[in-house]
């Protein structure tokens, strides 16, 4: 059920994103309802809900794309929390070798934005669908599930990284 005004979220329960106030911290966001959490999964990650259109709510994730979700899909509420180990303060190379990481060149140079930095406008806002409407389609009848367009290269032209030249094609005559 998804209230006609929001919720107050407390962290670390789970609602649908149409009951969530603008603004609210969420992760483990599900893209399609009842298809399992997509979007924000790793430590410390977190979307911000954006605004609401029509029957979908817009996110934003990693500060860039956004996406229009369902009002009814699922998310969590907070951020995800991350190992107290992989949290540790690195003071020293030496720590890294103790926590098995080894070490990196040495030479670190911070980018000071000196020759400018290129501003792009923002993408659009993408619209989820579910999986198998996603997926419907797809492939060849000989290889399902393969996501994007399938070509036939018959031509000598194309394709020519790992393939034989023509002369040195085994023929029923021989070589």
């Amino acid at each position: 059920d998804i209230p006609k005004n929001p919720i107050r979220p407390k962290e670390g329960d789970s609602h649908p994103l149409g009951a969530l106030p603008i603004g609210t911290a969420i992760c483990q966001v599900e893209a399609w309802p009842g298809e399992g959490a997509q979007f924000m999964l790793k430590a410390e990650e977190e979307a911000k809900i954006i605004r609401t259109v029509d029957d979908r709510v817009v996110i934003k994730c990693w500060d860039r794309l956004e996406f229009a979700i369902p009002k009814e899909a699922q998310c969590v509420v907070g951020t995800n929390s991350i190992h107290p180990l992989r949290a540790l303060p690195i003071g020293s190379p030496n720590r890294m070798r103790w926590l098995g990481m080894r070490p990196r060149s040495g030479l670190f140079k911070k980018k000071d934005g000196r020759m400018g930095r290129k501003i792009k406008k923002m993408p659009p806002t993408i619209y989820t669908t579910p999986f198998a409407e996603f997926m419907k389609d797809v492939g060849t009848p000989s290889s399902k599930g393969i996501r994007g367009r399938s070509m036939v290269m018959d031509a000598p032209s194309e394709g020519k990284r790992g393939r034989l030249s023509p002369s040195k094609k085994l023929t029923p005559n021989g070589w």
